[in-house]
């Protein structure tokens, strides 16, 4: 895994997205807070505090048909930082718990350019 940088994106119970700042995530996986819009500041630096003090994680998925459990049920699959989808299942897990979208620079630019295409 490379180092990357992260714009934070939050999102609203309205769906909107407003950035709130950067990350840098190392090829360990640990985080780096590079910038935080200031009324944010303090949140972000307990937020990376507390991602980087897990050791796993656990990601809210649909259940293997396999697992035979009942329809609708909640069902967790573990991941680590030594993982290769770590990244992408970092970026589910902050999205699923935290309402924090995860975004490189070619990502958003990708988003915009769709948006555009869409005529929106």
């Amino acid at each position: 895994m490379a180092t990357t940088d992260f714009l934070v994106i939050h999102i609203t119970a309205d769906h909107a997205e407003t950035p709130i700042g950067e990350v840098r995530i190392d090829d360990a996986g640990t985080l780096t807070l590079l910038s935080a819009s200031p009324e944010q500041t303090e949140y972000l630096e307990d937020w990376v505090k507390r991602l980087n003090e897990r050791e796993g994680f656990v990601l809210k998925v649909p259940p293997p048909a396999e697992a035979n459990v009942p329809m609708l049920s909640v069902y967790g699959r573990k991941f680590s930082r030594t993982d290769p989808t770590f990244i992408a299942d970092l970026k589910a897990y902050v999205k699923q718990l935290y309402g924090i979208k995860l975004l490189t620079q070619a990502e958003l630019t990708q988003e915009l350019d769709d948006l555009g295409k869409q005529g929106l």
